[in-house]
């Protein structure tokens, strides 16, 4: 199974998470956002949500929040995994 991972900022990754993924045969698909290139995605059939000093309204400052709520309201909607790490 490939699981995104949203990556808020470089010091908070996915840690003992990554262990797990990979003990359990899955991979892990890491969005780094705090990147200049790098996107929320479309879609994921299991999503893990790291952490950050943002909150979630904080959209002027970190406009991919939007689509990150977008998504996560979407899976939820679908009854897909999502795993919050806060």
């Amino acid at each position: 199974m490939i699981i995104d991972v949203l990556q808020h900022v470089p010091h908070e990754g996915p840690g003992l998470i990554a262990n797990w993924a990979r003990e359990n045969q899955h991979q892990l698909k890491i969005h780094t956002l705090f990147e200049e290139n790098e996107h929320v995605p479309k879609d994921a059939d299991f999503l893990i949500v790291l952490g950050g000093p943002m909150g979630i309204n904080d959209t002027a400052e970190f406009p991919w929040l939007l689509e990150e709520r977008a998504l996560i309201r979407r899976l939820s909607e679908q009854n897909k995994p999502v795993f919050g790490v806060c």
